[in-house]
C-alpha cells in the first residue's frame, strides 16, 4: 500500500493580522493540506522539536518552484520548465518558466520555494510529511545535501537524517534556517 500525505510540517504560523510569524522549532497545525488528525498525531509524539529524525521516500525528495504573488493571490506558479500565470481576466495561461531570464526573478518578486517530502522516525507508519519552504538558504542547504548523495550513489531512502533549524540574525530579526 502507497502512504499518503498526511500533512504539513512548518516554522512559522499567522498571527494578529495574518501576520507571518517564525518559529524556533517544528510545528504542525491546522491547514488547508492538515487535518486535526495529523496535528493531534504529531503532537502525542513531538513537543515543539527543533530536530526531526526524518527519511526520505524517494532519491528526489525536494521538488523546487517559482511562485509570483500580487498581494496573497497567487499570480504566477512555474517549475523551471513551464508555468500557469493569472492573466487579467482571470483566465489562466501556460507560460514558458525560466528563472535566469525572468524579469520578476530579477526584480525579487517572483520566489523560489521547496517542498520536502519524507517520514518522521516514530510516525513513520502514520504517511508521508511535507515541509514547505521559503527560505532560498534553507533550500540550497537540502538540494545540495541530496544533490551530493545522488552524485555519490547514496541511498535516501535508507537511513534517517536529521533535520533541523539554525538560527541566523537576519534583518527582520532571527530567521531559522533548515538545514540535515
Amino acid at each position: 500500500m502507497e502512504k499518503i500525505i498526511i500533512g504539513n510540517v512548518r516554522t512559522g504560523t499567522r498571527g494578529e493580522k495574518d501576520k507571518p510569524i517564525k518559529l524556533p522549532y517544528f510545528d504542525v497545525h491546522l491547514d488547508n493540506s492538515t487535518s486535526s488528525l495529523a496535528v493531534e498525531i504529531f503532537n502525542e509524539v513531538y513537543n515543539h522539536p527543533k530536530c526531526l529524525k526524518i527519511k526520505f521516500v524517494n532519491q528526489n525528495p525536494l521538488v523546487i518552484g517559482f511562485q509570483k504573488y500580487e498581494g496573497k493571490k497567487l499570480v504566477c506558479y512555474g517549475n523551471g520548465n513551464k508555468a500557469r500565470r493569472l492573466e487579467e481576466q482571470g483566465k489562466r495561461t501556460n507560460i514558458e518558466c525560466n528563472p535566469a531570464n525572468c524579469m520578476y526573478r530579477k526584480k525579487g518578486e517572483c520566489k523560489r520555494v521547496g517542498r520536502l517530502y519524507f517520514v518522521i522516525k516514530k510516525l513513520e507508519d502514520e504517511g508521508i510529511w511535507c515541509y514547505p519552504m521559503g527560505s532560498e538558504k534553507g533550500i540550497d542547504n537540502i538540494k545540495m545535501r541530496v544533490d551530493r548523495a545522488n552524485r555519490i550513489g547514496k541511498d535516501l531512502t535508507a537511513d534517517w537524517y536529521e533535520l533541523y533549524l539554525k538560527a541566523e540574525n537576519g534583518i527582520m530579526g532571527k530567521n531559522y534556517i533548515p538545514d540535515i
